[in-house]
Formats: structure tokens, sequence, C-alpha cells
């Protein structure tokens, strides 16, 4: 992980602390976030008066209770989805794997425009090896990259006939079987990277190696290792780092039905 030495600001870490308490417990009272916080009264005074007039946060008229304002529900509804959610658990995971093995991991989910995937978190600008780093956003194909091909083996049939023209899945079926029964998915050979490139049109130089995030008989995501292909082989990458990756997704999903859960409490 990239280390920093730049000083925070405090009263924004207050600010956001005392937010945070009211976004947690819902409509409180005065007393109780003071006893929560543990900031001197004046001080959590003026912070709430600058939430107020922030539109951040309200107190009602009724009863007299700080909440959150619209205005802050709009401002997460508008910007943020459960991919969102999914990446923010899964980077401090896939950095971890990647400060353990060196080689980067992304975390990849189905696009909500086509039949692709889509990166939605890398940890390939700390890796300490070289590789071209795709943008967040990058899209990759779903029927010839590890993740993609991942993903389908673990999606339910319905889900994949709505994915996969029947010319391409019938020769894609035993594909998905095979990974299934392996626990993790390859690059096909003939892939170059990026959405549908073959290698002799176009080649990054990488091999792949993913691991689906199942959760309710639905898949989050994926997360993969990526590695120079000239540089390792792939029994190598297999026997090393095959199970801390699988070990990194287990506790991605975990991650992410303990907070799913907390949010639905709060509902």
């Amino acid at each position: 992980m990239t280390k920093t030495n730049k000083k925070t600001i405090r009263a924004l870490e207050r600010g956001i602390a005392v937010l945070d308490i009211i976004n947690k417990i819902g409509p409180t009272s005065l007393k109780s976030i003071y006893e929560e916080s543990t900031l001197p009264r004046p001080t959590l005074l003026r912070i709430l008066h600058t939430l107020e007039q922030t539109g951040l946060i309200r107190r009602g008229l009724g009863d007299g209770l700080y909440r959150p304002t619209f205005k802050l529900e709009k401002m997460a509804i508008n910007r943020y989805d459960e991919t969102d959610l999914l990446a923010e658990i899964a980077a401090p995971t896939i950095n971890s794997l990647s400060e353990h093995i060196s080689w980067p991991s992304d975390l990849a989910v189905l696009s909500k425009e086509g039949p692709f995937m889509v990166l939605k978190e890398t940890s390939r600008p700390n890796s300490p090896f070289i590789l071209n780093i795709d943008k967040i956003g990058h899209k990759v194909s779903l029927t010839l990259s590890a993740v993609g091909r991942a993903y389908l083996a673990y999606s339910s049939p319905e889900k994949i006939n709505q994915l996969v023209p029947n010319t391409d899945l019938i020769k894609l079926k035993p594909c998905l079987e095979e990974i299934k029964k392996q626990g993790y998915a390859l690059r096909d050979p003939s892939f170059g990277g990026g959405t549908d490139p073959l290698r002799s049109q176009y080649d990054d130089g990488l091999d792949a190696l993913a691991v689906a995030l199942p959760h309710k008989g639905e898949v989050l995501g994926c997360i993969n290792i990526a590695w120079l292909r000239k540089a390792v082989t792939l029994d190598n990458i297999k026997s090393n780092y095959l199970k801390p990756l699988q070990i990194a997704a287990r506790e991605i999903v975990k991650k992410y039905i303990a907070t799913s859960n907390d949010n639905q409490h709060k509902l």
C-alpha cells in the first residue's frame, strides 16, 4: 500500500465522525451525539451548526433530533451503487494480496451497458512489476477474459443465456464446466486483452487467473492475478498464488455480506 506522511485536517475528521454517528444511529439527540463523539460540547455545537448550514443534516422541528437530510441520501443514491460498495470492500484485500505476491490483482464486475466485464478496482499502480495500467471502467471481454469466464461459470443458466449467444455458448459450455470443477478461470489462449481482440491483432503481453465472488446464487464480481506471460509460468502462479487468491475472494464476500447486513439494519 502506498505510504503517506501528509497530515490530515483535524476539524474535517471530527466533522465526518459526527456525520457518521448521526448516519449510523439515525435521528438522535445532542446528548447522544455528545456521549458518542466525546468531543467538547462547544466544538460539537460548531460542527453540528456547520453540517446544518451545508444541508447535510437537519434538526427536526417536532422532536429536536438530528438526522441526515435527503441531500445526503441523494448524493449517495445518484453516484453510488452496489458495485461501488464491492470495490470499496475489495480494495484493501486485493492490495494486501498484491503486497504478498507482488503481482497485481484486479476486481471486475459485469457491465450494465452490455455483455462485457468492467474494471472496477486494481492494485496495478502499487505493484513492483510494470504492467499496463488500465483505467477504472476499462472494458474486458466476457467470453475470452479470465474474469469474464469466471463470472459466467458461476452464473445461473438463465443469466448465461441472456449474456452469451447460443452459437458461442455451445463452444464455451465445456470450458465453464471445467472452471467450476477446478475453481478458477484462465484467459482463452487466443485472447490478447481488452474487449475482444485476439493476439493476432493486439497483445498486452499478460496472462491472468481469476476466481468468482459468488453470493446468493449470483456473482458479485471476480478478482484475478495478472502477470507478464514471459516472466513466469502458469504452473508457478497456480502452485504459489491460487490459494491466496481464493482466500482473498472468500474474505471479500464475507466482508460484503457483513456490510450489507449492517446497512439493512440501519434502514
